[in-house]
């Protein structure tokens, strides 16, 4: 598939677009995803003008560590789960569903012009990209929808309760006068 084809594919056709890329090649929609990924950083470097482009190299790089560890976690649980795909299929399919993630820079603007209904743009646009991750995972693994939905929804109430629990150790320790060493 071309770039082109992969871009209009995943705008008005996704689930069609993120099956061929689950079972294709890894580069082209890694590509996409990841020059999406750093147009919507470097759009929020508005504040930093003397550094936008380390940042926005440190950003690609963090962003392409968040998306193999995103794509490592799912598809460990949708194996677990009784998924059939692979993992480079799964991650070229989450890197293509991060594409309408470039329409924050245009979303940015908005909300500087309009206020709320540029934030309003911002939510629609994360709630557009977790579907389009969540059709991902369900392609990438030949899962029905509520299974898609379990490998997605099983990591972020573990990572939420994990951070709860931090959060009650952390006050316990401070309750109880502990002192917390100054490393800083």
């Amino acid at each position: 598939m071309k770039a082109l084809d992969l871009v209009s594919g995943i705008l008005f056709d996704p689930v069609t677009t993120l099956r061929r890329a689950a079972a294709g090649h890894l580069a082209l929609p890694l590509t996409l995803g990841l020059a999406a990924m750093a147009v919507a950083g470097a759009s929020s470097l508005a504040g930093f003008p003397g550094h936008r482009l380390g940042l926005t190299l440190v950003g690609l790089l963090a962003s392409l560590l968040v998306l193999f560890g995103q794509a490592a976690v799912l598809n460990l649980v949708a194996e677990l789960l009784g998924g059939g795909g692979n993992g480079r299929g799964l991650l070229a399919a989450l890197a293509l569903a991060q594409v309408p993630s470039a329409l924050l820079a245009p979303a940015g603007l908005l909300a500087q012009v309009a206020g709320w209904l540029g934030t309003l743009t911002r939510l629609a646009l994360f709630a557009w990209v977790f579907v389009l991750q969540l059709l991902a995972v369900r392609e990438a693994h030949r899962l029905t929808t509520g299974r898609a939905l379990a490998v997605v929804l099983i990591p972020l109430g573990a990572f939420f309760v994990f951070l709860v629990v931090l959060i009650a150790a952390v006050v316990r320790i401070g309750v109880q006068g502990v002192p917390i060493p100054d490393i800083f």
